[in-house]
Order: structure tokens, then C-alpha cells, then sequence
């Protein structure tokens, strides 16, 4: 993904939504990555996962990292979304 968000422009789609990538506490987890720039102009990629608990509750996980590391950030990322948990 590193090339991918650093070499578009503007706020652009680099992965489309797909449900079948992550699972979070159990739940099935909708996914997509975008990219951008911040209001000074930094390019950066975003992933965003979002999900629904047993309670109907919606989740949103936001991971932004800089494109010249994302893909090193990939296993990070992954961690953080395996291991999430949901307090009652």
C-alpha cells in the first residue's frame, strides 16, 4: 500500500470496502483504506474498520499511519484489531 497512497492525490480509495478480512471480538468487520492529506498537507493512509457488537452497538477503529511505513505498520495495525475488546 505504501505506493498506492503516496503516489495519488486528493482523497482517493486504495482498498474498497470488503466484510470478509477481519473479524473483531468475534463480530464480523466491514474494512476500507483511503488516503489523503492533512490540513498542512501531509499525505497519509487511513484504515478503517467498522463493526457491530452483539448489544448493536457500533464500533469504529481509524488507524493512520504515513505512507512511506504503512505497509511496516500492516502487523501493528492487524495486532491492535485482534485484539480488541469490548467491556461491558
Amino acid at each position: 500500500y505504501n505506493e498506492l497512497v503516496k503516489e495519488s492525490t486528493g482523497s482517493k480509495l486504495v482498498e474498497p470496502i470488503t466484510c470478509i478480512k477481519y473479524t473483531v471480538a468475534s463480530e464480523k468487520a466491514c474494512a476500507f483504506l483511503y488516503a489523503a492529506d492533512d490540513k498542512e498537507g501531509k499525505r497519509y493512509g487511513i484504515l478503517e474498520i467498522a463493526f457491530v457488537d452483539e448489544d448493536e452497538l457500533n464500533h469504529l477503529i481509524t488507524y493512520r499511519a504515513d505512507p512511506l511505513n504503512f505497509d511496516k505498520e500492516m502487523v501493528t495495525m492487524e495486532h491492535i484489531i485482534q485484539s480488541y475488546k469490548i467491556s461491558q
